[in-house]
């Protein structure tokens, strides 16, 4: 991931974190997740029922607000770098 640009990087999340309560016990869906799409990459989650796929995605695109970050930022680059929170 280091050998990245900042030019060619589209997606980056640092060190998202998602809890949800469900019944009596909470569901940590997503724990210290860091993620790195340069320009014209394509990549696929995949993982078993309730790992946080859609989750993560829901994040990515803002439907979702993470908890908290550990590096305390995220953001998806369209023409420019657009910042797009911090916790």
């Amino acid at each position: 991931m280091a050998s990245l640009r900042l030019w060619s990087l589209m997606i980056e999340l640092e060190h998202i974190y998602k809890r949800f309560e469900q019944k009596d016990f909470p569901v940590e869906a997503l724990q210290d997740v860091s993620l790195r799409v340069g320009k014209g990459e394509v990549y696929g989650v995949v993982g078993p029922s309730g790992a946080g796929k859609s989750t993560l995605i829901r994040c990515v695109n803002l439907l979702e607000r993470p908890d908290r970050t550990g590096a305390g930022w995220w953001w998806i680059r369209r023409s420019s770098p657009r910042f797009l929170g911090k916790l």
